[in-house]
């Protein structure tokens, strides 16, 4: 769905029950050049209740092909971050859009996380929010 001109926003997961994932879970395929001309890519997480000792993985991939090796961009830890005490905040991982493919990923580890959403926008911009909503838990930018 395209919302105006400088922003496409696509809400690829709504409510996620909590669980443990036994392995990555990787989004669909992005071809950015079917969309439109996009300087950046943001993936939004929406954390809904995290479990005491809870881990979460997430990253912005990318490839030159559908089928490629996607590379991650810029996420959190890839053993994933202690997300304990950051029930119903946000996790904004914010990245330049070079390649031709982007997907999400994300693997939930050690306790139950629930995820409220995962949305991609992709956007033209030279200027970053300098501040975002406390509710932002942690911000990438790269």
């Amino acid at each position: 769905m395209q919302i105006s001109r400088i922003v496409w926003h696509k809400k690829f997961q709504g409510n996620t029950a909590a669980g443990i994932d036994d392995t990555p879970v990787n989004g669909e395929a992005l071809d950015l050049t079917a969309l439109g001309t996009f300087s950046r890519a943001r993936l939004i997480i929406e954390l809904g209740a995290v479990t005491e000792s809870g881990k979460l993985m997430a990253a912005l991939q990318e490839s030159e092909s559908e089928g490629g090796e996607f590379t991650n961009v810029a996420g959190l830890e890839e053993t994933g971050e202690d997300v304990t005490g950051k029930s119903d905040t946000s996790i904004v991982i914010d990245v330049p859009a070079v390649k031709r493919f982007l997907r999400y990923a994300y693997q939930r580890s050690a306790a139950n996380i629930e995820l409220d959403s995962v949305t991609i926008e992709l956007y033209s911009s030279t200027v970053a929010p300098v501040r975002q909503s406390v509710s932002v838990w942690r911000e990438i930018i790269r």
